[in-house]
C-alpha cells in the first residue's frame, strides 16, 4: 500500500510476496540501479517491468522503509 499513488510506478494487485510493478517515468533498469544504491534490491523483467520479492525475515518496518526509498527514486 505504501507505493500506491506514487508518481512513476503502477502496481499490479499483490496476492503473494511477489510485487510486480511498471516503471512509468524511468527505464526499469535505471530504477533498479538507483534503488540498489539505496539498499533496495529488485529485478527489471523487461524495459518497464519490475519485480520485488519480500522474504519471510523482512519486517513490516523494513518493507515500509524500502517502499519510501523506492518512491523517492521512482519519480526520476
Amino acid at each position: 500500500d505504501a507505493l500506491r499513488g506514487v508518481a512513476g510506478l503502477e502496481l499490479q494487485r499483490v496476492e503473494t510476496n511477489i510485487i510486480s510493478m511498471t516503471a512509468t517515468k524511468l527505464p526499469a533498469a535505471e530504477l533498479v540501479e538507483r534503488a540498489a544504491e539505496r539498499g533496495v534490491l529488485m529485478n527489471a523483467t523487461c524495459k518497464r517491468s519490475l519485480r520485488a520479492v519480500t522474504h519471510l525475515d523482512v519486517t513490516l518496518e523494513q518493507v515500509v522503509a524500502a517502499a519510501e526509498k523506492l518512491a523517492r527514486v521512482a519519480v526520476g
